[in-house]
């Protein structure tokens, strides 16, 4: 990553765009209030998400561009994995949430919760072969969150939660996990970002 600018997130859904917009209000960037800015593609498939990244490379010469997306897609469809594995050196590597963002969010939560939903993916078959988004968000609603809709967050996201997100994902137990919040971590870390209080 090059400078201090606010890094362009190509972020698979409205869900990851939402999560952005909140993250926006706890940390800050040196001087630029707004650390991230998310850029919604027009799915999570690689050809989708490879031409929202040269559309933003194109407007946002000087930014660095991230990509976050959900790792299903590239699980269940060998066409998207076969061309993510075969993308040019200029597209940079994916952040993967494992499996969905739904997954993630369960990191937020303690343990007791977090294996609670382990035990209900492995149960559907979940952890070895995805769930379609559909089923998956089904399941989510019945064990985890029952008025969750996709485009919101079904808890209020504070620093609390941030850091115990980042402790989860340090636990090699649990079977999800996301590289874009593990990216966020390591710049809070170097100080390129930090809390705003």
């Amino acid at each position: 990553m090059t400078n201090n600018l606010p890094k362009i997130v190509i972020c698979e859904g409205l869900s990851e765009y939402a999560y952005i917009q909140e993250l926006n209000r706890l940390l800050i960037r040196g001087r630029y209030s707004t650390p991230y800015i998310p850029a919604l593609p027009e799915s999570g498939n690689f050809s989708s998400i490879t031409k929202e990244f040269k559309n933003q490379k194109k407007k946002n010469k000087n930014s660095d561009v991230l990509i976050w997306v959900d790792k299903d897609i590239y699980v269940r469809q060998k066409a998207d994995s076969t061309k993510y594995s075969m993308k040019k050196s200029y597209i940079p590597d994916f952040l993967f949430s494992v499996w969905n963002f739904e997954d993630f969010l369960v990191l937020h939560k303690e343990r007791k919760e977090i294996l609670f939903w382990q035990e209900k993916c492995s149960e559907f078959g979940h952890l070895s072969h995805p769930c379609s988004a559909e089923e998956h968000l089904k399941l989510f609603r019945k064990y985890m969150f029952p008025d969750y809709e996709k485009g919101t967050l079904p808890f209020d996201l504070t620093r609390e939660r941030i850091e115990l997100l980042f402790s989860n994902l340090k636990i090699s137990d649990y079977k999800f996990s996301c590289e874009f919040l593990e990216f966020v971590q390591k710049e809070i870390q170097n100080k390129t970002l930090r809390f705003i209080r």
